[in-house]
């Protein structure tokens, strides 16, 4: 149980140490979005973060109240922005176009800040991708939300040179275009490698019978061990999301269950963003590496 010394400690933290959550991200793939006319991508980009993120603020408030530790932003990361316009994007003022949308979405929603204003450049750049880099300056000085980044390389692929070379420039002329902001549009923009922009999978699925006693009582499906993170599906409806890799992850799959044959699915992807938490010296070994069974 919790102690009064404990909740003396939290509080010590939060006042004196100033204990925060920096931020909670909400993700969103808008490759449903792509379209050849940008005015098309722009309407559903715009539409469908508003209507996923509506209530992204409100959740963190009610959060943080609920447990009395301050959320600093609530941020919203999205399919890189070369990739959503690439077909659309025939010029630097379509991708600044698509910019000044995704920062209006952003302020209709609430959020401090949107993330993935980026390319992937580390195996090469399309026309799409030099588009958008060429436009960052532009696109960071005209909006407040928008973060943009790009990625020139990885131990695999290697360093993208000519990407490295541009990006020297745009930072350069972000630096100028925001200079009555005290370059500001530098402190949005990142360069960096080792993007993992594969991100292997695998599938597991089981079936199995049940008789009618597993179906009115309450049953969990228990998974001891899973790298790195896995989506479950019973009977071909989605029933969670887990991302502790070295502990007991529990669903309640009771209104999932039927009597007789059942199925359970299971998609495993190597790499997520509790990989970097649980970062140490040791080989990545991903798929489910303990024992899996019903519990009721």
């Amino acid at each position: 149980m919790i102690n009064i010394c404990e909740v003396n400690e939290t509080n010590k933290m939060i006042d004196q140490e100033n204990l925060d959550v920096r931020t909670i991200t909400m993700g969103i793939s808008l490759l449903d979005c792509v379209d050849a006319d940008i005015d098309v991508v722009c309407e559903k980009v715009y539409a469908k973060i508003t209507t996923l993120a509506k209530d992204l603020v409100k959740t963190g408030e009610d959060i943080s109240a609920e447990y009395g530790i301050p959320i600093v932003n609530k941020r919203i990361s999205i399919t890189p922005a070369a990739l959503v316009g690439g077909a659309a994007c025939k010029t630097t003022d379509d991708f600044v176009k698509l910019a000044k949308t995704l920062d209006k979405a952003a302020k209709e929603v609430g959020v401090n800040f949107l993330g993935g204003y980026s390319a992937l450049v580390s195996k090469g750049m399309t026309k799409a991708d030099e588009l958008l880099i060429r436009s960052i300056p532009e696109a960071l000085a005209c909006t407040e939300r928008v973060c943009s980044s790009v990625n020139v390389g990885s131990t695999k692929t290697g360093i993208n040179m000519d990407a490295v070379r541009l990006m020297g420039e745009m930072v350069k002329a972000t630096a100028e275009a925001t200079k009555e902001q005290d370059s500001l549009g530098c402190a949005k923009l990142v360069v960096f490698c080792n993007a993992p922009d594969d991100n292997p999978c695998g599938i597991y699925r089981r079936r199995f019978v049940l008789d009618e006693s597993w179906t009115v009582r309450q049953t969990y499906v228990v998974f001891e061990g899973v790298s790195a993170c896995l989506r479950l599906y019973c009977n071909n409806r989605y029933v969670g999301y887990s991302q502790v890799t070295h502990c007991t992850s529990e669903f309640d799959v009771t209104p999932f269950l039927e009597e007789g044959d059942n199925t359970l699915a299971v998609l495993v992807l190597k790499w997520c963003d509790g990989s970097y938490l649980e970062d140490q010296d040791k080989f990545r070994m991903s798929g489910i590496f303990r024992d899996v069974y019903l519990l009721k």
